[in-house]
């Protein structure tokens, strides 16, 4: 609510919390009048969540702030000018992002440029598989992603990595060296919470999607064999190294 960018809404999706949140969401409303408020009957997961906050969007760009997570003051002042700046419009805008865990230690989040960057279609595919970006430091161009369409629910934790990607295959995306957003980890994260084999097999359920894409967007067979062949390679024999040292077969026809 401190931003220093003050035209915005802001929509608490309440997953059938259980807690206080909707006392303190009605709290917020009555103090201020860009916050608005949705609670669900039910818990309906929590991409499902964000998928529903995402198709609801109305204004010309969003961001997704998962409960745990926080902004820098100045994250949608940057991002918007960022926007607005380019020479060409970009589908996202994304600020470097700090991981800290619960005792306060600063981990190792997502590898960024150190410079202000722009990345054309369909270049940026490439920096979304292999160094990825925290959906959180992310502002997103609406219209652009409604083309892309919402994260996929069958790509598990590789949602972000995927649907970055697919925004990259046709559109520009940019970086800002700016420290934007801090995202927590902890042992109910998300990704803690999913078996090592599924986790490395439905990276592969992601590419596919990201191969047919690539055709439908008259990228190069050239530019993907050099660009994520070695990489899919790589992964590949990662994880059928991995199925191999311990009960993964169950996983081999999948894989």
């Amino acid at each position: 609510m401190n931003q220093t960018y003050g035209d915005f809404q802001l929509l608490i999706l309440d997953n059938a919390s259980g807690d206080e949140t909707e006392d303190v969401a009605h709290e917020l409303m009555a103090l201020d009048g860009r916050v608005r408020y949705h609670q669900h009957p039910n818990n309906i997961g929590g991409l499902q969540n964000l998928i529903f906050g995402i198709q609801r969007v109305t204004t010309p760009f969003f961001n997704v702030l998962c409960d745990d997570d926080s902004l820098m003051p100045e994250f949608l002042e940057t991002g918007v000018k960022t926007h607005e700046s380019a020479n060409r419009p970009a589908v996202l805008a994304s600020a470097r992002v700090v991981v800290v865990d619960q005792v306060g230690r600063i981990g190792e989040g997502y590898r960024h440029p150190v410079a202000r960057l722009t990345l054309d279609a369909p270049d940026g595919v490439s920096h979304c598989l292999k160094l990825g970006m925290s959906i959180p430091g992310v502002i997103y161009r609406t219209k652009a992603m409604a083309t892309i369409g919402p994260p996929r629910s069958a790509w598990w934790n590789w949602t972000e990595s995927g649907w970055h990607a697919l925004a990259a295959m046709t559109h520009s995306i940019q970086f800002t060296p700016n420290v934007g957003a801090i995202v927590l980890v902890h042992p109910g994260s998300a990704s803690k919470q999913m078996d090592g084999d599924e986790f490395r097999a439905t990276w592969f359920e992601m590419l596919a999607e990201l191969r047919a894409a690539a055709s439908g967007a008259q990228v190069t067979p050239e530019w993907w064999n050099r660009h994520i062949l070695p990489l899919a390679y790589f992964r590949f024999f990662g994880t059928v190294a991995r199925l191999c040292t311990r009960d993964g077969s169950k996983r081999y026809t999948q894989l």
